[in-house]
């Protein structure tokens, strides 16, 4: 990539995004009034406008506090210390929910608890910076367990804060809401979390948030959270002597990292020099610890191919002559394996690799090294120093022809996808447009006009659509991608990603700092966008620049598995239907954003394009629903129907 070609390409975007003037630098010109019209005209007829008091209230100053102090403004401080940096919440826990707010944390409030359970996922899956969700208790904490499920499995550090019920209560349990106190909001998110702690003593709320952070930035990234029962926040400190353990986070955390031995070091090296068709796997661990330039380094000097199976992707970016994640026919040709930083091994048998394969694991917990899948060479360590160790003790190798192979086998998947696309493009008719045809034109949008290809951040979500979308997905920059059913599927989160990927974009978080402003493509089906659905509004308030593409064919994917014969009927199979060509354009219309209904395959591309504008002139989101059948996923009459999946690389699904 020639990165000052593509660095003046992402500058003039910003420019142009920030001033809301058109987008003719980065796609070609598309009738910016015509479409920024559809959108004012829309607004108007529906009545919807932000109120008046919303951007006044974000621009609002940031409240300077000096003791005495409340607990509630003490942990806000602790907050702002460690750098948590967004609060994605709902209402609810007003007094903690208040102080963050009100000491600078940048801010946004949706509409359901869970989907903003996974905004703080998706935050940090993009950004690798932590943000905080709050809830009242009980109930509506109850509603983000999902997320804080999904987040543990992709190893996402969220802050989860709750709190409601009072101390006093605990004894009778008859305070509103009320089981077992204060103390069954941590027990909900118990074995979700890494940890969890009901705060009873005011003066040590410094302490408890100082072993949060410590948690969340220390091992490996996991949820924790804390618990504020109504006594707590608003306990007041007269000066600092009051808070027990009042000091700096370099007195009470580390950034020293662990460092491999280097006998394991020796050992892997010689595997990898003994190796004839090596492969890298590049997992979560790189992301959070930043090491992609190592990883690429230490790729270049050894010639050894790398694929990743994390839950974002594009640490190593996709064009890179030695990507492998789009050559998954070669996977059973790999002798070696040297896995850096995957959190969570799947079960022997669900990666591609052959069986006769070795394996090396850098992991910083050694418990983990060797628990799921058998190891060969061991490194426990931080995953950028060992990268670093193994680049400074390996020798320069060539590994050609296995390069050739690799090569060769990317070749042969793109082929097929295109024969795929061939075999599905006649079977579209008006009224009814094929998953094949919105996969080829969301590739053809990516990266076949004048955006530049490493401009958009990809929230990568759907069931049956993406399976075909994510033929064509490509990531070039960390984070680029993310990737929603990682580890722990959970139907309808996409819509939620979107709020946090958006609120990452916004501001510039982490890993997107030289992205920041730039749009979004998000991919669901109709069953996911029910789920989430609502946060287009959330997306419209926050003016966040997304295109959310739904594959609306009418049933859950489940259908599939369910449905009889052509032409016969069981009583099962309604369970899995929905009513018929809904317009969740309209809807989202109706919520303040712009709305595209595509019946058409060859509508599809201008669609994306019109949504673009959009985004860029208007700062607005957009849904493009693109009416399918439930029928193109029986391969009976629709050959292949679904299609299957190859773990890892660019068609992963799971792991």
């Amino acid at each position: 990539m020639d990165n000052k070609k593509t660095g003046m390409s992402r500058r003039r975007f910003l420019t142009k995004a920030a001033a809301g003037a058109g987008a003719a630098a980065t796609v070609a010109a598309t009738g910016s009034s015509a479409v920024a019209g559809q959108a004012d005209a829309a607004a108007e007829k529906t009545g919807v406008r932000l109120p008046p008091e919303f951007e006044p209230s974000r621009a609002a100053p940031v409240l300077k506090r000096d003791w005495p102090l409340t607990a509630a403004n003490v942990f806000a401080m602790c907050c702002k210390a460690e750098g948590l940096a967004a609060f994605i919440h709902c209402p609810g826990n007003y007094d903690i929910q208040n102080a963050l707010a009100e000491a600078g944390i940048p801010s946004y409030s949706g509409r359901h608890d869970g989907a903003m359970g996974h905004a703080c996922d998706a935050f940090y899956r993009v950004s690798g910076e932590i943000a905080a969700i709050n809830a009242q208790y009980g109930g509506c904490i109850a509603l983000g367990t999902s997320p804080f499920l999904i987040a543990e499995g992709a190893s996402s550090p969220i802050l989860i804060l709750s709190g409601g019920g009072s101390i006093s209560g605990e004894d009778t349990g008859r305070a509103k809401g009320m089981v077992a106190g204060s103390w069954r909001d941590q027990w909900i998110t118990t074995g979700v979390t890494k940890w969890g702690k009901t705060i009873v003593t005011p003066a040590r709320i410094w302490e408890h948030t100082a072993e949060a952070f410590r948690q969340m930035k220390s091992g490996i990234p996991k949820p924790v959270h804390l618990v504020f029962p109504t006594e707590v926040p608003n306990a007041r400190f007269t000066s600092a002597k009051d808070v027990r353990y009042y000091v700096d986070k370099t007195r009470y955390r580390t950034e020293a990292k662990a460092y491999p031995e280097p006998k394991a070091i020796t050992a892997a090296v010689a595997l990898l020099k003994s190796s004839e068709r090596p492969m890298i796997v590049s997992a979560q661990g790189v992301f959070a610890k930043r090491a992609w330039d190592v990883l690429k380094a230490f790729a270049e000097k050894t010639q050894i191919p790398v694929t990743e199976a994390a839950p974002q992707k594009g640490c190593f970016a996709d064009d890179h002559p030695l990507s492998a994640s789009a050559s998954p026919n070669c996977y059973a040709s790999v002798d070696v394996v040297l896995v850096v930083g995957h959190y969570h091994m799947p079960p022997p048998g669900q990666w591609a690799f052959p069986p006769s394969a070795k394996y090396i694991r850098i992991h910083p917990v050694p418990e983990e090294i060797g628990r799921d899948t058998p190891i060969d060479v061991g490194i426990v360590s931080d995953e950028r120093a060992a990268l670093e160790a193994l680049y400074n003790e390996a020798p320069a190798m060539k590994h050609d022809s296995w390069i050739a192979e690799v090569r060769a086998a990317e070749k042969q998947y793109n082929e097929e996808r295109d024969a795929i696309y061939a075999k599905c493009a006649p079977y579209c008719r008006p009224g009814e447009v094929h998953p094949a045809a919105i996969a080829k034109a969301v590739g053809d949008f990516l990266y076949k006009g004048k955006i530049p290809k490493d401009q958009m951040t990809i929230v990568s979500g759907g069931f049956g659509i993406a399976r075909y979308t994510r033929q064509y997905l490509r990531a070039y920059r960390p984070g680029q991608i993310l990737n929603g059913p990682y580890w722990e599927i959970v139907v309808g989160p996409d819509v939620a990603y979107t709020v946090g990927v958006g609120a990452a974009m916004e501001l510039g978080a982490g890993a997107q700092a030289a992205y920041k402003g730039s749009p979004i493509l998000t991919i669901t089906g109709d069953a996911g966008f029910g789920i989430t659905g609502m946060e287009i509004e959330t997306l419209a308030k926050y003016r966040m620049p997304a295109i959310v593409v739904v594959y609306n064919n009418n049933a859950w994917g489940t259908w599939a598995n369910q449905h009889p014969a052509p032409g016969e009927r069981n009583r099962r199979e309604q369970l899995h239907l929905f009513q018929e060509n809904l317009r969740y354009d309209k809807m989202a219309e109706a919520l303040g954003a712009h709305g595209e209904y595509v019946t058409n395959a060859e509508d599809v591309l201008p669609a994306l394009q019109r949504c673009y504008d959009v985004a860029i002139n208007k700062r607005l989101p957009s849904v493009v629903n693109i009416q399918g059948k439930k029928e193109f996923w029986d391969p009976r009459v629709y050959p292949p129907g679904q299609l299957g999946k190859v773990e890892p690389g660019v068609g992963a699904y799971y792991y």
